[in-house]
């Protein structure tokens, strides 16, 4: 009886050290695929919206102060400023979501930008200095617009390669949450037939003990 008793704890003790295990591993590819889906949610998918949304509003104000400045219409002015309102709502979101050194340097040089339009070729056109402030247009604002731009565009591909990394991440975990719910019923299979295998077809009869006289 020992023996069988032994037997049945050593093929407990298997079943449950096996599904132990396999649980363990669950978990964690659960909570790790968990961590990437919320780390792409609710941090680099709205660091990637900004990051596109200020390019464009960049793309936008380049062109339409270049017009202004080609065409004279006060109405390009106007939408150049209306822009820059919008880019100043756009860079405190940004910065209220990352902390990078490199998204701050860029906004500041933006900044810069912003006040060298407004307080140079703005002042140079409406004196009627024109060549004076497509001079400084040409010379001075367009390298540091595109330098802004070439960053942005930087972050932004970084962020899509994050992402594609981040996404492969997620469907690994996946993938292995899968086999291993898989191999569950094989688990418990084999756990049956090392219960069967470990166990005796059939238990001995009781000992019939007799009396005397």
């Amino acid at each position: 009886m020992k023996s069988i008793k032994a037997k049945v704890l050593v093929a407990f003790s298997l079943i449950i050290s096996l599904c132990v295990i396999l649980g363990a591993f669950n978990i964690y590819s659960s909570n790790k695929s968990l961590a990437y889906s919320q780390d792409i949610i609710e941090r680099e998918l709205p660091l990637l919206i900004q990051d596109e949304k200020l390019l464009y509003n960049l793309a936008q104000r380049t062109a339409f102060i270049r017009a202004y400045i080609l065409y004279g219409h006060e109405s390009y002015k106007e939408r150049f400023l209306q822009y820059t309102e919008e880019s100043q709502v756009i860079q405190e979101e940004l910065l209220a979501l990352s902390d990078s050194d490199k998204t701050k340097e860029l906004i500041e040089k933006s900044v810069d930008w912003r006040t060298m339009i407004v307080e140079r070729v703005f002042i140079q056109y409406e004196k009627g200095n024109e060549e004076r402030a497509k001079e400084i247009l040409k010379n001075e604002v367009a390298p540091i617009s595109n330098e802004v731009m070439e960053g942005f565009k930087e972050l932004a591909s970084k962020r899509e390669e994050l992402f594609v990394a981040s996404g492969k991440t997620v469907i690994e975990s996946g993938k292995s949450v899968k086999t291993t719910s898989i191999s569950y019923p094989l688990q418990q299979s084999l756990s049956a037939l090392c219960w069967r295998l470990l166990l005796p077809t059939s238990l001995p009869p009781p000992s019939l003990k007799l009396g005397t006289g």
